[in-house]
């Protein structure tokens, strides 16, 4: 089969790139002596399953060697980010989105699974300059909490 750099895998070539690699000679040097790219000495190690060697970086190991299932227990876990306490937003009178009037906040009121059925009803409340959204919904879509102010 001819590649694209013209090398042809002859079972001579094969035998030839098969026995560089035992030696322990890296990709580079081989591709130098037969005259192919290191690209297509590699690829074809990988195909004929050969060992990696064991100075071959990590990157090139990995594409090497079949895939190991890893046990994940021994894997430190992040601790959960603790979760802001939920905002005390006053009520609002939703509105269905096609029902929306200029000035009305479009805050999204449904969750995914009634968002079709109810008519995806949106605040309703007027909006704050600027935006799409009433100031407490504004705040919340920001991320900026109101916070209690001692007296």
């Amino acid at each position: 089969m001819s590649g694209r750099d013209g090398s042809d895998w002859t079972d001579e070539r094969i035998a030839e790139l098969t026995k560089l690699w035992s030696e322990g000679l890296s990709g580079g040097n081989i591709s130098r002596q037969m005259g192919v790219s290191r690209c297509a000495v590699m690829g074809k190690v990988r195909r004929l399953n050969l060992v990696p060697h064991n100075d071959t970086p990590g990157w090139v190991r990995k594409r090497l060697t079949p895939h190991r299932s890893r046990s994940h227990a021994a894997t430190p876990r992040a601790k959960p980010m603790p979760q802001p306490a939920p905002l005390e937003l006053p009520p609002c009178a939703p509105v269905k989105l096609v029902d929306t009037q200029r000035q009305h906040c479009r805050f999204p009121m449904w969750s995914d699974e009634d968002g079709f059925a109810s008519g995806f009803p949106v605040c309703g409340r007027d909006k704050a300059d600027g935006s799409v959204y009433c100031s407490d919904h504004r705040r919340v879509t920001l991320g900026q909490q109101k916070k209690d102010v001692a007296a």
